[in-house]
């Protein structure tokens, strides 16, 4: 059975590193790395790569 992504756990006015959004949404970070190619914005080109909350929970 595969985990489901829980957005309602993410805070939308933080910012995330991806391990950071992997464990509040209870997900790998292979997943998150995923939904980054699939499209998700990251805030900076460096790394660490930041994710905005709302961005997560959208």
């Amino acid at each position: 059975m595969s985990k489901r992504a829980d957005p309602m756990a993410v805070k939308a006015a933080l910012t995330y590193e991806i391990k950071d959004a992997a464990k509040t949404l209870g997900v790998s970070v292979s997943t998150i790395c995923n939904w980054i190619k699939d499209g998700l914005p990251v805030m900076a080109s460096q790394k660490p790569f930041l994710i905005s909350g709302a961005e997560l929970r959208a």
